[in-house]
């Protein structure tokens, strides 16, 4: 093949001078292939209807390329249709004189090829007369047809030798089933997908066909008008064996990348016939691509779709490739389907691209609301890329992704497991804990949120005005885009947690656009942009995820990052008590069987406190935190964790014994009552005051807020009487707990640690929940009749008392946990 036949640009001219040869690398034949649905319609499983709509779209997909064909055929005059580049080596492949003795091997093409190859045949094939032999060239033309041949399976070579070559008698019916009751058609072929694939397409291009002028449309064919392509020689452009790999890589599965392809480059031409690129264009490739003369919109996409767009996924390609060789490597004997199931650039590209088209979309049409508003359909995607802004800002962005790597990236965010070390120098902390490689989460659709979806198209729209520099300027621009995003949360109740609730469609009506463009704006107008590493810090801690309240801001930045960064040091159940201790009295979830619920904090939850504004602002959540800074600069002695510990023993000092802050800070046992020995959810029910005590813990559950009541008293005593040290016990009893509900809690009490419940001996209630209005009960074991009372001292520790009457009735008693 010489430097000049890079110059082919249609069917005609290739197989004028080339057979066509698909090796062995390649797939079968499937841009001809339409699915069976008539089984799957009518079924309403999901699996049924996700498969139907696939088999559905490659319908749609086939349908529409074969229609671009004939359409284009028939009007070349009107609209050329654009093919791109068409890659391939050439290569000696035999001598018989009715053959071209050379052809081309396609690494990219052979699918696009085929099916020119089939259009061909079937013009030729409804011809009326020969006249069409005349034309000037057409037996170097036949010789093509000819020389077009199948390596991957014999019965596919076979198949397209035999429809040049042999004598097709007449029948009656469809193409397909005219060829299949041919003398020479095998049985066997039935079962080659290629095939079969390949009596689809032209049982399609015949109904297509149908009331066209098909003389006219050979005619033109054989004039090399109407489908173009550029076929580039491999080895004229000194590509490598590498390449090589990466274009089979490319090749595989074709037929969506390939339509849309042709179908966007067709738009372009239409919709821009002579309006030149105006975006930045690297200077290599302006010079020796075009010349450093502007090209048009649809030259610099034909160009840049096969070389540096493509190129851009190429890395994620080679990591597939060498798992799915590892794979096949492990399986004995792998089948065709196994080694076919290869990995291929386009749907990666496709995936950001979609994406990105979809942004857009929503940017363009700030009335759309719903996920369901935006589909991956050619009209959806026409109407954006009417605008020619939008076309120019998805030719910069691929183009400043191809400047992108993991430095980059790497640079620009970190992930942390905990919040004990958020100075990051400056990094912006992406709260997912997921790859910081935005791109390739993208790409790969691997970790792909709107929220991370979103913050790549906020870089590339900051990048394509001042470039990509990961400095403090680009930190502050995308840590103010990332707190918009996470300010988009709402409570979910049942759970008592923070759900951030922003959607790739909400960008506009979100207001995350918004601040985007006013970002953009003041750098542009030279704005200075200073933000302290301590306030980005708190920024970062992901109980507040850039959304501090503005409540505590009468402290600096790094007075409020120090306090917040120790009291992020201590225990879980640490953090609960000072909050408490500050006058924190619950924040507000709902209303329950027991009074109002409330939410005291918890590891994984705190965002709630931080972020959520309480509806009844009766939580006295930022006066503790305010108050609790205040007291910490204010200590004249230790700092730290052992400050902040400091401040809540002083704390418990002179506390009414009437108080919920009392037993809270004094009993551990009281917070965790709900647990009964598993990581506690500080939440509790409650009934008027809180210094009442009319309370109730919630008892741990899945859902806290569908948990049981119990009583955190009777709790405190079970867990006080075990602990409890008694020096030359005369027995051992055994304690059990009921957490039957509010203010009928009770403690069981057996003579043996293991047994069948035969050995209960006592069984004591706490009556009312309520301080200095309840008491205890001793109960009957058989009966249930109260036998004694024990009233409540409102001056006395309730738990104490309860330690206390139980001793009374037990002495000298060593109790331990029921078996």
């Amino acid at each position: 093949m010489t430097t000049s036949n890079n110059n082919i640009k249609n069917i005609f001219e290739l197989l004028s001078a080339y057979g066509v040869e698909i090796p062995l690398i390649q797939r079968d034949y499937v841009q001809g292939r339409a699915h069976d649905t008539k089984q799957l319609e009518g079924k309403s499983d999901e699996a049924s209807k996700k498969l139907l709509k696939k088999y559905y779209r490659e319908r749609e997909r086939r349908d529409s390329f074969v229609s671009q064909l004939i359409s284009a055929l028939g009007s070349p005059d009107v609209k050329p249709m654009q093919l791109t580049f068409i890659y391939g080596t050439t290569e000696q492949t035999g001598t018989h004189p009715m053959r071209h003795n050379k052809s081309i091997i396609p690494i990219d093409g052979q699918q696009r090829l085929t099916t020119l190859f089939l259009l061909a045949w079937i013009l030729i094939y409804k011809q009326q007369d020969d006249d069409y032999k005349s034309k000037n060239g057409f037996d170097d033309f036949e010789k093509g047809m000819r020389s077009f041949n199948y390596k991957t399976r014999p019965s596919s070579g076979a198949f397209c030798f035999s429809i040049i070559n042999e004598k097709i008698q007449p029948a009656v019916g469809s193409i397909s089933k005219i060829l299949k009751e041919q003398s020479w058609f095998g049985d066997d072929w039935n079962l080659d997908p290629s095939v079969s694939a390949m009596l689809q397409m032209l049982d399609k291009m015949e109904e297509m066909l149908n009331g066209k002028d098909v003389k006219r449309m050979l005619d033109n064919l054989l004039e090399g008008k109407g489908v173009e392509f550029e076929l580039l020689d491999m080895e004229d452009y000194k590509l490598t064996d590498g390449l090589y790999v990466k274009m089979n890589a490319r090749g595989k599965q074709l037929t969506e990348f390939e339509n849309w392809k042709s179908e966007f480059i067709s738009f372009l031409q239409d919709e821009y016939p002579n309006e030149v690129y105006c975006g930045t264009i690297d200077k290599i490739i302006l010079q020796k691509v075009f010349g450093n003369s502007r090209p048009t919109l649809k030259d610099y996409f034909a160009h840049s779709i096969e070389h540096q767009w493509t190129d851009l996924f190429w890395k994620y390609c080679k990591d597939e490739i060498s798992r799915h060789n590892e794979h096949l490597a492990a399986i004995h004997n792998p089948s065709k389907r196994d080694k076919d199931c290869y990995p291929v650039i386009d749907k990666y590209f496709m995936n950001v691209f979609e994406k990105l088209t979809q942004i857009l979309f929503y940017v363009n049409n700030p009335l759309k609301k719903t996920a369901t508003d935006y589909k991956p359909a050619k009209e959806i995607r026409d109407d954006i890329y009417k605008k020619k802004d939008n076309v120019e800002d998805l030719f910069a962005y691929f183009d400043l992704l191809c400047t992108f790597d993991d430095k980059m990236f790497t640079n620009l965010f970190y992930t942390a497991t905990d919040d004990q070390n958020t100075l990051q120098g400056g990094k912006v902390r992406l709260f997912d804990g997921k790859r910081v490689n935005l791109l390739t989460r993208c790409a790969l659709e691997e970790d792909s949120t709107d929220t991370s979806n979103v913050l790549l198209y906020a870089i590339l729209k900051y990048s394509k005005e001042f470039g990509v520099t990961v400095d403090d300027d680009m930190k502050y621009y995308i840590r103010s885009v990332r707190n918009c995003i996470e300010s988009k949360q709402y409570l979910l109740s049942k759970d008592v947690r923070m759900v951030n609730d922003f959607n790739i469609y909400d960008i506009v009506s979100k207001k995350v656009l918004e601040q985007i463009d006013r970002l953009i704006s003041e750098k542009k107008a030279g704005n200075k942009w200073i933000i302290s590493k301590e306030e980005a810090a708190i920024q970062d801690f992901s109980f507040i995820c850039g959304n501090l309240r503005s409540s505590v801001s009468v402290y600096s930045p790094a007075q409020v990052y120090e306090v917040l960064k120790v009291w992020d040091s201590l225990s879980q159940i640490e953090k609960v008590q000072l909050l408490i201790g500050y006058g924190f009295t619950g924040h507000y979830i709902m209303t329950c069987g027991h009074g109002d619920l409330l939410f005291f904090g918890t590891d994984g939850r705190w965002k709630t406190l931080f972020v959520h504004d309480d509806s009844r602002g009766n939580g006295c959540f930022d006066k503790a935190l305010n108050d609790i800074i205040k007291d910490y600069y204010g200590l004249t002695g230790a700092k730290g964790v052992n400050g902040l510990r400091s401040l809540l023993a002083m704390k418990i000092v002179g506390v009414s014994k009437c108080s919920f802050m009392y037993y809270a800070l004094k009993y551990d046992s009281f917070m965790k009552a709900h647990a009964h020995n598993k990581d506690p959810y500080y939440y509790f029910s409650i009934k008027g005051d809180i210094d009442s005590l009319d309370i109730a813990a919630m008892q741990y559950s899945g859902k806290p807020t569908l948990g049981y009541h119990t009583d955190p008293v009777v709790y405190s005593v079970k867990k006080e009487l075990q602990n409890q040290i008694v020096n030359n016990p005369i027995s051992t009893l055994y304690l059990g707990y009921s957490s039957t509900g509010p203010n009928r809690a009770c403690l069981y009490i057996y003579d043996t640690k293991w047994g069948d419940g035969k050995d209960l001996i006592a069984i004591l209630r706490h009556r009312d929940g309520r301080h200095g209005t309840g008491g205890w009960e001793r109960l009957d074991v058989h009966s249930s009749i109260v036998l004694d009372y024990q009233p409540d001292d409102p001056n006395i520790d309730r738990v104490d008392a309860g330690v206390g009457w139980v001793n009374s009735l037990y002495p000298n008693t060593k109790f331990e946990e029921k078996g």
